[in-house]
């Protein structure tokens, strides 16, 4: 498993304005920030631009209460 991981990469930057071409990304995954974008809508549509025609885009979140683990 750890002789993928030189192709793992990660980035620190705006989840509203991607700095990568359309239609870039086979899968994208976005773990815990939907509660800090200021813009929902507009993150949205972003990650929609660079996703490839039937690339997946998985999206998890906090959530709190009695289900929360």
């Amino acid at each position: 498993m750890t002789k993928y991981i030189e192709r793992l990469h990660t980035h620190n930057i705006s989840a509203e304005q991607l700095p990568f071409e359309d239609e870039m990304f086979d899968g994208i995954t976005s773990m815990f920030v939907v509660h800090f974008v200021d813009d929902f809508e507009k993150y949205l549509k972003e990650h929609h631009r660079v996703l490839k025609k039937n690339g997946f885009f998985a999206l998890t979140g906090r959530t709190s209460g009695e289900k929360a683990f």
